[in-house]
């Protein structure tokens, strides 16, 4: 990576066993984000607020690895988060990188999905996560956080 980076993702997660927060580039003009974006909640009462993991122009993102969403309380919150997302004007995508396998989870993430399409909103998942990464980016994270997994697995 150059050392003029435009950051634009900041994913703070333990993925491949490297444990420091991954900073991507993004060819977006802005700024290193400070952290994380909260919005008001006018569409019903809890929470409070909605946090936006990154805010890029006026594309909301919400950056998952996986979701391990079990009930219908999370699909409420979503679609209100979702709602507040685009009523403050900006377009919500949802990125996981990793798709559920029990059918309960993939039936609460085709909802999520159809959420995110109802409000002219985006989500990627799996493949199509890594490949939107790459195509607004121009880095290959995938092999990125691969290349670091092979490199602590020689320390």
């Amino acid at each position: 990576m150059s050392t003029k980076i435009r950051v634009a993702f900041f994913i703070n997660t333990q993925v491949l066993s490297w444990k420091r927060p991954l900073y991507c580039a993004l060819n977006a003009n802005i700024a290193m984000l400070n952290g994380k974006v909260h919005i008001p909640n006018t569409q019903g009462s809890r929470p409070k607020t909605f946090e936006i993991d990154c805010l890029i122009d006026d594309e909301a993102y919400e950056i998952k690895w996986r979701d391990a969403t079990t009930d219908g309380d999370h699909i409420t919150k979503e679609h209100t988060r979702t709602k507040q997302i685009k009523s403050v004007g900006y377009i919500p995508i949802r990125i996981m990188f990793y798709y559920p396998n029990r059918s309960q989870a993939i039936k609460i993430q085709q909802t999520l999905e159809t959420i995110y399409k109802g409000v002219d909103g985006k989500y990627f998942y799996g493949d199509k996560a890594w490949g939107y990464i790459e195509a607004k980016t121009g880095i290959n994270l995938l092999k990125l956080l691969e290349d670091i997994a092979r490199q602590n697995n020689k320390d």
